[in-house]
């Protein structure tokens, strides 16, 4: 595949990466604040297991992420670059909003 439509892919890839995590990010706060589901997470959360759940997700959206840009590039320099390219359109899109 050339590298314009590659590129394209991804980016559909990571916005819609972005979508899923930020929806959610939005039923876990209305499911555990209920009294305030707009209020900033805690990073660590006064029970373990929300906080489990919290570093569990992010971990799994890294994760593929990687296995994306595993499947997207050959050789380490492009698949990191696919990596990075992915995140970096990621994290924007999650705290664009």
């Amino acid at each position: 595949m050339r590298p314009g439509p590659r590129l394209a892919w991804l980016t559909v890839y990571a916005i819609a990466m972005a979508l899923v995590e930020a929806a959610i990010v939005v039923h876990l706060r209305h499911a555990y604040y209920p009294e305030n589901p707009l209020a900033l997470f805690r990073w660590f959360s006064s029970t373990r297991t929300i906080s489990r759940l919290k570093l569990a997700r992010e971990f799994a959206t890294l994760v593929m992420m990687l296995v994306v840009a595993l499947l997207a590039a050959r050789g380490f320099v492009r698949r990191f670059a696919a990596f990075v390219y992915v995140f970096g359109l990621w994290i924007s899109s999650t705290t664009s909003g």
